[in-house]
C-alpha cells in the first residue's frame, strides 16, 4: 500500500478516526487497535489498544486477541479501517440482526462466500475460543457465526492498494 491504511483520508480525517467516531454511537468504549509503533502516531484524543507482544505479527487477530486478553469478559465489535464505504446505517443494521445467542457474527461476502473477520462482533465466549485457535476466520467458521449480508455490497469493499485508495478518494469526493 506504501502507507498505513489507517491514516488514509477519505472523509476529511484519517480513516482510523472516522471509524472510531462512527463506533462511538454503538459502543461504551472505543479503542484503535494498533501496533506499538503506530500508537505513537495516533492523536492522544483517541484511545488506543496496542497489540501485546505475545500476539505480534498475527495481523488483525493480534488486536482482537489483545482486546480479549485485557478485557476477557467483554464482547467486541471489530471494524477495520479498510472499508471506506462502510456507513453508520450498515453497522446499525448488522447489530440489530445479531441473534442474542450468537457466539459471533460477521459481515458475509456472498460473492466470495467468506466471512469478513474484521467486520464482526465477537462474544466473550468467542474470545476464549479464539485464544485456542488464533484465527479469526477459522473461529467464525467453527462456531457457524451469524452471517450478515450487507444491504450495500460496496460497504465491505476493502481497499488494499494505493491505486484503489486513489480511486476511492475520487469516488467519495465526487459523491459529496
Amino acid at each position: 500500500m506504501e502507507e498505513d491504511k489507517c491514516f488514509l483520508n477519505y472523509h476529511g480525517k484519517a480513516q482510523c478516526y472516522h471509524v472510531y467516531e462512527m463506533l462511538e454511537k454503538f459502543c461504551a468504549d472505543v479503542f484503535i487497535s494498533c501496533t506499538a509503533r503506530q500508537s505513537f502516531l495516533i492523536d492522544a484524543a483517541y484511545k488506543t489498544l496496542p497489540d501485546l507482544d505475545a500476539y505480534a505479527h498475527r495481523g488483525p487477530a493480534a488486536g482482537v486477541l489483545t482486546a480479549f486478553s485485557k478485557y476477557p469478559s467483554n464482547n467486541f465489535l471489530v471494524i477495520g479501517c479498510d472499508y471506506p464505504f462502510l456507513a453508520h446505517t450498515e453497522i446499525n443494521g448488522f447489530l440489530k440482526n445479531v441473534p442474542r445467542n450468537a457466539l459471533a457474527a460477521a459481515f458475509f461476502d456472498e460473492h466470495s462466500q467468506c466471512y469478513q473477520p474484521i467486520l464482526a462482533w465477537y462474544s466473550s465466549e468467542a474470545g476464549v475460543l479464539l485464544q485456542k485457535s488464533g484465527s479469526l476466520k477459522e473461529l467464525l467458521e467453527d462456531v457457524n457465526a451469524f452471517k450478515h449480508i450487507p444491504v450495500d455490497p460496496n460497504s465491505i469493499r476493502s481497499v488494499d492498494t494505493k491505486q484503489e485508495s486513489v480511486e476511492v478518494m475520487h469516488t467519495i469526493n465526487f459523491n459529496y
